[in-house]
């Protein structure tokens, strides 16, 4: 029996926590014994509110059944209130008024850019103590804030792109890269320099035209739903977002980049390749070095390959990139996973710590930042490491000559 799981002994399990709390793994010679250890080892948990229950109706029958992938068990019975939640929230993604994305990311900024303030006033140590100090108050329900917090951006692509005499590509920045910037201090105080503004002048440094999709505003690939176990509502938006990539993308015919690799990963498994979608790490690698003359910055940087950049078998082709940008790389083989996990570093923090516990030990003293491919990600990366990360793109831009 293998059990996986963040809770530890006096956890307290915040109201907003992942749908996920633990994941039971049992083995035996055959199906049915396998099934036995299941059920035994399903009687002997100590049950939170949770899904549980039906989970154990569930095995009763389960060495009854075919080998089948099956993901509807919590619309059978009395689990199927988190199919109704799923169908709630399907609704919400899909009905959601025009204006109303706009006013989401909207307020997002608003949040990033308030906490930015009161950063520059009070400083790092009193902002970090006070609403630490909160945090244990509200027992976990307030989100834990980072000073290496994203300043806020606000990326509206400029009018008439994709018309020069460059090779025309699509180009989709994702939520997090239109609206979340470097951290305060990462390149002085003053104003925040959007990624896709640094993303579109490197392929048109490599002679590329940059197309992006119509209402990009309202554009998400439904990778925040699917993180939370929300699959209707995540393919509704992919859904969506497919149907504008192919306008854009002229039926299929043109690449379409990708600047977070979490996004990319999520709409090549869900395309199935009606379209190709590229991540950047390998549009970088493939089409913009071959065109371009590098620059090496002195000094050594960290890399960090993301989850999704080790499914998509890209790890290489990262560490390519900063080797031909940079004096000295190095990778910290300790750490796999960084844990923040989309918004679980805010929401559950000690994942994030507990992944990158051995981060900054083994960062050398020379190391001044660190590169990677998913906003989210870098803002852990950042805190545990102390040296700022930022995305591969804008390591590659600056050592354009």
């Amino acid at each position: 029996v293998r059990v996986d799981s963040h809770i530890f002994s006096g956890y307290r399990v915040p109201p907003y926590y992942d749908s996920l709390l633990a994941k039971i793994i049992t083995w035996g010679v055959d199906r049915h014994e396998a099934a036995a250890r299941m059920r035994r080892a399903l009687q002997e948990l100590r049950e939170v509110d949770t899904t549980l229950r039906q989970v154990r109706l569930e095995a009763r029958e389960v060495s009854d059944r075919r080998v089948e992938p099956d993901v509807e068990i919590l619309g059978r019975g009395p689990g199927r209130e988190v199919r109704n939640r799923d169908a709630d929230v399907r609704r919400v993604a899909r009905d959601v008024p025009v204006g109303e994305p706009r006013a989401v990311t909207a307020g997002v900024r608003l949040g990033l850019g308030a906490a930015d303030l009161l950063h520059g006033v009070v400083g790092t140590k009193a902002m970090k103590g006070s609403l630490d100090g909160l945090r244990s108050l509200s027992g976990g329900r307030l989100p834990k804030w980072s000073p290496a917090l994203a300043r806020p951006v606000h990326f509206v692509p400029p009018k008439g792109g994709g018309f020069g005499t460059g090779t025309p590509i699509v180009y989709f920045p994702s939520c997090a890269a239109r609206n979340m910037g470097r951290q305060r201090g990462d390149g002085g105080d003053g104003a925040v320099a959007a990624m896709p503004a640094v993303a579109e002048r490197l392929f048109r440094k490599a002679g590329f035209d940059v197309i992006y999709p119509q209402r990009l505003s309202q554009l998400c690939c439904g990778q925040p739903f699917e993180s939370k176990g929300l699959n209707e509502a995540a393919d509704d938006k992919a859904d969506e977002l497919e149907a504008l990539l192919r306008d854009a993308s002229r039926g299929g015919e043109l690449p379409i980049v990708f600047d977070t690799s979490p996004c990319a990963y999520r709409m090549k498994r869900f395309l199935a390749d009606r379209l190709n979608v590229v991540d950047a790490i390998e549009f970088v690698h493939d089409e913009v070095l071959p065109r371009v003359a590098l620059q090496p910055q002195a000094g050594t940087v960290a890399i960090h390959p993301v989850c999704s950049v080790r499914k998509m078998g890209s790890a290489d082709k990262l560490a390519t990139i900063a080797a031909r940008c940079s004096a000295q790389v190095v990778t910290v083989d300790e750490v796999q996973c960084c844990g923040f996990a989309g918004d679980r570093g805010f929401s559950h923090p000690e994942l994030n710590e507990h992944a990158l516990r051995h981060l900054r030990s083994s960062l050398p003293a020379d190391c001044h930042a660190g590169y990677s491919s998913s906003r989210t990600c870098e803002i852990g990366l950042s805190e545990m490491a102390g040296v700022p990360y930022r995305s591969i793109l804008e390591l590659v831009e600056g050592c354009v000559k």
